[in-house]
């Protein structure tokens, strides 16, 4: 159980991430 909300808990970081790069890229653009 703990590994899957730990998985979870990566898998959102990276979205979270990806989201900032993107809205960085649209401000530039």
């Amino acid at each position: 159980m703990l590994a899957r909300n730990a998985e979870a808990l990566y898998w959102i970081g990276r979205y979270v991430e990806r989201a900032d790069d993107t809205a960085r890229i649209l401000d530039v653009a």
